[in-house]
């Protein structure tokens, strides 16, 4: 091949990936979805004066094949050089990975200690809470990950000496109403299994069958828990939510025993929004107010409640509470979330601390 044809070659080759690229972009090849990046992506642009930047950021996050380029950087960096791709995961030990967003990581190192007024917002907000419901108000706290696997933590990630917010929270809460800590449990049953998965944020499913038998007691005494014997068991393997934020979408799935009571089939959808209910055994009522950790407790609660009304969200409602007549309100939240202020309810009015 004569010199000229080479070049020939070399031009077509390189104008063919140029094209191939915006042929992706335009066609969707290779490209995650909002599902994938779990965040919303950006939409095509309005043509106006803000189409400039906002066709910057659609092609940022459309661009041809960035799926894929996305998980080969991720699979080179956090597989063989095990680096992080974002300062909200961090690479622990023996396979762990932790979040580090949300004022995780500053929590853990006793960085932003809880002030009084802190301290007293949140108080203040379950008091309201549970001087609306008129029944039993429970309020339910689950640890972070790392505060229950600090051995795990990257070396370099010092554990903060004093009380940490969840302390101060509990403390302040308790002989108030019943508060159910769970991080005792969860620290002793991992001698027994892995109570958090190792690459997604939240508890496995055999922490949260511990943490509803520790619960139970506190919603209805009478009540007789579940036995591991009584429980449907499988494995699964699936890409969790770190991994996902490192980018390895469908790599790295991680291989856990997965299980659920008989109660579980009664668990249905409800048609006024993403809420999950529950029609189990004749007996008493249950609202529970929770987070994603929630979604994990349900099937257990299913088998001893005759209702389980929880809404996919941690907003809480009164007005919910007095339609659905419950016996017993549980209010569940991960321990992440007193690094902000509390949140407003409807009725509520916000509480402001200084340097807040």
């Amino acid at each position: 091949m004569t010199k000229q044809n080479q070049y020939r070659v070399i031009a077509a080759a390189f104008f063919g990936v140029l094209w191939l690229g915006f042929a992706g972009t335009w066609l969707g090849w290779g490209q995650f979805n909002a599902a994938n990046e779990r965040r919303a992506l950006a939409p095509f642009p309005r043509f106006d004066r803000t189409f400039p930047e906002g066709l910057g950021l659609y092609l940022r996050d459309h661009f041809g094949f960035r799926g894929g380029l996305v998980t080969v950087n991720a699979l080179l960096r956090a597989k063989l050089l095990h680096t992080s791709t974002t300062p909200d995961v961090l690479m622990g030990e023996e396979g762990f990975l932790f979040f580090a967003g949300e004022g995780a990581l500053e929590n853990y190192m006793g960085l932003k200690p809880m002030s009084d007024c802190e301290v007293n917002a949140w108080v203040s907000l379950f008091i309201r809470r549970a001087g609306l419901v008129h029944v039993p108000f429970v309020v339910v706290v689950v640890p972070n990950k790392e505060t229950v696997y600090p051995e795990m933590m990257p070396a370099g990630f010092l554990r903060g000496v004093g009380k940490s917010r969840m302390d101060r929270v509990v403390a302040a809460l308790s002989g108030r109403m019943p508060v159910v800590d769970l991080r005792s449990v969860l620290i002793n049953k991992k001698a027994l299994h892995r109570t958090y998965y190792l690459t997604d944020t939240h508890w496995s499913q055999w922490g949260a069958f511990w943490a509803y038998r520790e619960m139970l007691p506190f919603l209805d005494k009478t009540a007789k828990p579940l036995e591991v014997a009584g429980l449907t068991r499988g494995i699964v393997e699936q890409t969790l939510d770190l991994n996902r934020m490192l980018g390895l979408n469908g790599f790295a799935a991680e291989r856990a025993e997965t299980f659920e009571p008989p109660a579980a089939s009664n668990l249905v959808g409800h048609q006024d929004g993403p809420l999950m209910t529950s029609e189990g055994a004749p007996g008493k009522r249950l609202v529970f107010f929770r987070d994603s950790f929630g979604a994990a407790l349900l099937p257990f609660l299913a088998a001893h409640f005759s209702r389980v009304y929880a809404p996919n969200g941690w907003t809480f409602d009164a007005a919910v509470v007095e339609r659905e007549r419950p016996d017993v309100v549980v209010v569940e939240i991960v321990e992440r979330r007193f690094n902000a202020p509390p949140p407003v309810d409807p009725g509520g009015a916000p509480q402001f601390c200084p340097g807040r």
